[in-house]
Formats: C-alpha cells, sequence, structure tokens
C-alpha cells in the first residue's frame, strides 16, 4: 500500500517538475512534508532550466532536514556544482563521503573530476543532474511524505 501511494506521490511530482509548475499547489503540498528528496528532485529540475538560485535555495532547505543522509549530501554536492558553487559541491561530495563507505567511490570520482574540469563543464552539468534525478528517484520509492490528490 505504501510503495502504491509513494509511486502515485512521486508520479504527480514529476508530472508537475515536467511541466515546469515548480510553485504549484501540488508541489508546495508535497514539499511541505519532511523531507529533502523531493526538494533535491525540484532543485534539479530548476537547475536545469538555469534558475540556479532556486536551486540552491532547495539544495539549502533540503540540507537543513536531510544533511545526514549520504544521499541527499551526494545529491546536493552533484546539483550545487552544476549551479556554480563548486566549493559547496566539493564540500557536500566529502560529506558524503564521511558518511557512507558505499558513497565514498563515487563521491571522490565526482569530486576529482569537479576540480579538474575545465571544458564542456554544460554536457557534464547535464550528466550530473541526470545522475541525482536517478538516484533521487530511486530514494523516493521509499519516500513517506503526503498522500495523493
Amino acid at each position: 500500500m505504501m510503495r502504491r501511494r509513494n509511486a502515485r506521490v512521486i508520479e504527480q511530482l514529476l508530472g508537475e517538475l515536467e511541466a515546469k509548475r515548480y510553485d504549484s499547489a501540488l508541489v508546495e503540498r508535497i514539499l511541505a512534508a519532511p523531507g529533502a528528496f523531493p526538494q533535491l528532485l525540484r532543485a534539479c529540475f530548476l537547475a536545469q532550466d538555469r534558475e540556479l538560485d532556486a536551486a540552491r535555495a532547495d539544495v539549502d532547505r533540503a540540507l537543513e532536514c536531510g544533511g545526514g543522509n549520504p544521499v541527499v549530501a551526494f545529491a546536493a554536492g552533484l546539483i550545487l556544482y552544476t549551479t556554480g558553487d563548486e566549493q559547496r559541491a566539493l564540500d557536500q561530495l566529502a560529506r558524503a563521503a564521511e558518511l557512507s563507505p558505499n558513497a565514498a567511490k563515487q563521491a571522490r570520482k565526482h569530486g576529482a573530476a569537479m576540480a579538474s574540469e575545465q571544458a564542456d563543464a554544460h554536457g557534464h552539468d547535464r550528466e550530473r543532474l541526470e545522475q541525482a534525478k536517478r538516484m533521487l528517484l530511486k530514494a523516493l520509492a521509499h519516500y513517506t511524505g503526503p498522500k495523493p490528490v
């Protein structure tokens, strides 16, 4: 029952975000529930649309409630990098590595790439946002937010 409800909430959230209705009543209702994953998912879409300040604000809110989760820290690092906040991105990847040995290898890989990257940043940004979305959708499968409408 819970998984079906989660799947419906995720489907509704994605529908709103893909339609670029970032501040719809449904999105606001979902984001009002405690949890960092929906906030980070919206941040991915905002960053993809180059709404960088709004994306960073969503990352900040997500870190307030989920900064101790390695998935949150890792996704936040990827999103922050695409918004141009490189130092905070590297800090979040380091935090993810601290929190989970499983995240450490990926965090080091992305951190090293970010630190040395100079060319073709836009293509890498898109790849990072897609990776963050995939991670967040997987995490959202266990999300216990508001009931779907």
